[in-house]
């Protein structure tokens, strides 16, 4: 019996994908996200909302990172930043951030209240991208922060080998969820440097018009930040106000014009 070349291609070719994918990218519980890491912090600090953040990182993911860091302004701080290390529920550690003031100035900062993305959708939009590049990888830094010369929040979501070899960033953006920039890096033959490949490159691919979906668990989370402050309740005022009722007149027997009482009680009174 001869067996069809495609059905043998696939006995070969299926196996051996499955074995190449990571077994850590697989099926099982995951640390927790950015958004849910934010929500630790909160809880743990007692901040309602959270503004002027520099960025929120988080490296070594497979896919999801273990510890997330938050970086914020804080005044009494030496270096005017500082940073929380979030892992699951708990708050391990807080420290003076050292990454930027004086060496550097980051690039700007954001209210978390803007985030709309969070980094499973970031990693959902890059491992897209990464397909379409044909882009093997097998850890993920993540990187929330702040678009040059604005206030709206973006994701740099970095690939790398098991080496920490960089093989690319895909620049989502917070605010609608889009892909901005894709750049990879290829080696070049024989050994010569890498080559880059920028997706803001004249003439280079069209990036993916896929918008990710913010999971419906985070929408009711993000929903529940935002509850609205009920508004005060005003009394409702008459435009008008009604006049009393003015009592009728009557000749009286001695003669003049004098009041009669319209009511019973005021004839009690008059009796």
């Amino acid at each position: 019996m001869k067996i069809p070349l495609m059905f043998f291609t696939l006995l070969t070719v299926l196996p051996l994908a499955a074995q190449q994918v990571p077994p850590r990218f697989g099926a099982g519980p995951q640390p927790a996200t950015a958004m849910e890491a934010v929500a630790a912090f909160k809880a743990a600090t007692g901040v309602t909302r959270l503004t002027n953040v520099v960025e929120i990182r988080g490296t070594g993911g497979a896919p999801t990172p273990s510890v997330w860091t938050v970086v914020v302004h804080d005044p009494a701080s030496p270096t005017r930043l500082s940073e929380y290390s979030v892992r699951g529920p708990r708050v391990e550690d807080r420290r003076p951030c050292q990454l930027y003031y004086p060496k550097r100035v980051p690039e700007g900062y954001f209210d978390y209240g803007k985030v709309t993305v969070d980094s499973a959708a970031a990693f959902r939009a890059a491992d897209r991208e990464a397909g379409i590049a044909r882009i093997g990888f097998d850890l993920i830094d993540y990187r929330l922060r702040c678009r040059e010369f604005s206030d709206d929040p973006i994701w740099d979501v970095t690939m790398r080998t098991a080496d920490g070899v960089a093989l690319g960033t895909v620049s989502i953006s917070n605010k609608t969820g889009k892909v901005l920039r894709a750049v990879w890096t290829r080696p070049g033959p024989r050994g010569a440097l890498a080559v880059a490949e920028d997706s803001a490159e004249p003439g280079a691919r069209p990036l993916s018009t896929q918008v990710p979906v913010v999971p419906k668990v985070l929408e009711v989370r993000r929903q529940a930040e935002r509850v609205p402050v009920p508004a005060p309740v005003r009394e409702e005022v008459p435009e008008t106000i009604p006049a009393e009722p003015v009592p009728a007149l009557v000749e009286p027997p001695g003669g003049g014009v004098g009041p009669v009482p319209c009511s019973d009680q005021s004839n009690e009174q008059s009796r």
